[in-house]
């Protein structure tokens, strides 16, 4: 039997560059539409794997970004290329386009961009990922789930939607109940994905989680205290490392 140990290393920067960003991945999300608002649920554990194992993980990362004012998460690789988090397209997007966007749009234009100038990493691993983006259109909640190698789906034929990236954490939750408020989505996506990280043995998702709740004015708001930090670049993450704002802990088997 296989023992486990994770073990807290300073590593230096030429160490992650070269032998850690292979791949780095997550993530354990919700999403599900309440009376008020859309509650949206993310863990905050960066996975750092070498030819298909998880080696190291680091915990506290922000994973909740912003696409021209509506949230987008993303569950799977999160490298782009040697130097830049995959969320560093976001940022890229939001640069490139200035307008005001609706969320159809938005999210149309950004799978277009993607398309258009990262199709080599999206016909390699970024393919197999799953990009969740929530918001608001003239008031009507949208849920668009995407996975580039197949074709994107927008719930536009109801108005409640309740997903979950993983099986077991979606059992967790228990009955969904869309006359349930946010907040009340958001305590039990927190017992689902608590649980859900206890019973973990392959160390995919971790605490704390970021959960919000995105009005109808597209406004978001956190629903729970959480401090974690937003990495667009590895240089950036490599600096947080060494100056000790992240820690990596190396996973060990015995």
């Amino acid at each position: 039997m296989k023992k486990v140990f994770l073990l807290l290393l300073f590593i230096p920067s030429f160490v992650l560059s070269q032998q850690i960003f292979t791949k780095a991945h997550g993530t354990l999300i919700f999403v599900a539409t309440g009376i008020d608002g859309i509650m949206l649920a993310v863990d905050s554990r960066l996975s750092l794997s070498r030819n298909n194992e998880i080696i190291g993980i680091a915990d506290g990362i922000d994973k909740l970004y912003n696409l021209k004012g509506f949230a987008v998460c993303f569950e799977g690789n999160g490298i782009l290329d040697s130097t830049r988090f995959l969320s560093a397209t976001f940022k890229e997007y939001n640069s490139l386009h200035r307008k005001k966007e609706t969320f159809s749009k938005a999210i149309t234009g950004y799978i277009e961009y993607m398309k258009k100038y990262y199709q080599k990493q999206l016909r390699n691993d970024l393919g197999k990922n799953i990009f969740i983006f929530a918001g608001f259109e003239k008031r009507k909640p949208y849920v668009t789930i995407w996975s580039p190698d197949n074709t994107f789906t927008t719930f536009n034929e109801k108005d409640s939607v309740f997903e979950c990236t993983d099986a077991k954490a979606k059992e967790y939750f228990g009955v969904y109940n869309p006359k349930e408020t946010c907040s009340q989505l958001a305590v039990k996506a927190m017992k689902a994905m608590t649980k859900y990280v206890e019973e973990d043995k392959a160390f995919k998702a971790g605490k704390p989680f970021r959960i919000v709740m995105i009005k109808p004015n597209n406004r978001i708001i956190s629903l729970n205290k959480f401090r974690g930090k937003q990495f667009y670049n590895t240089a950036t993450f490599e600096r947080a490392v060494n100056n000790g704002e992240v820690k990596i802990f190396m996973i060990k088997e015995q």
